[in-house]
């Protein structure tokens, strides 16, 4: 388990460069984040990006990043969201909010909890490779 908090935590701090400066020249955040993790070490790490699968209420999710190592299956859920974000662990729904220019109002947008979201993922995937959800690990990656 250390193994696996450890790795987490390099590929955090793999993609905090990456992270921190979306937006800066137009590319996605998934794009560059799918760029580092191909940078890594190809005998210890395989990554998949883009990933539509079918969940058990048949919909499909579509799944950012996924890195399969042996300390665990990594499932990488990345927002590129500026402005103020408000939400909590367990909320269904989080706002994001701008405060609006001279002509107009304090503009807000809703959108799914990413930790919900990337939840379902890994239920999604489990289901799909037959494997207890304690093998996956979740990663949120926000940019701005």
């Amino acid at each position: 388990m250390i193994a696996a908090v450890c790795v987490a935590a390099a590929l955090v701090w793999l993609l905090v460069a990456v992270v921190s400066s979306f937006g800066r020249d137009g590319s996605g955040g998934e794009g560059r984040v799918a760029g580092r993790l191909a940078k890594l070490p190809q005998e210890d790490y395989q990554t998949v990006n883009d990933i539509m699968l079918p969940t058990v209420d048949g919909e499909t999710t579509q799944i950012d990043h996924v890195v399969v190592s042996r300390y665990g299956i990594f499932v990488i859920e990345t927002k590129d969201y500026n402005g103020w974000i408000f939400g909590g662990e367990n909320q269904r729904i989080w706002t994001q909010s701008f405060k609006g220019g001279r002509w107009s109002g304090p503009q807000k947008f809703h959108f799914q909890n990413p930790i919900r979201q990337n939840w379902r993922h890994i239920y999604a995937m489990a289901d799909c490779l037959e494997l207890p959800c304690r093998y996956f690990l979740e990663l949120l990656l926000q940019g701005r």
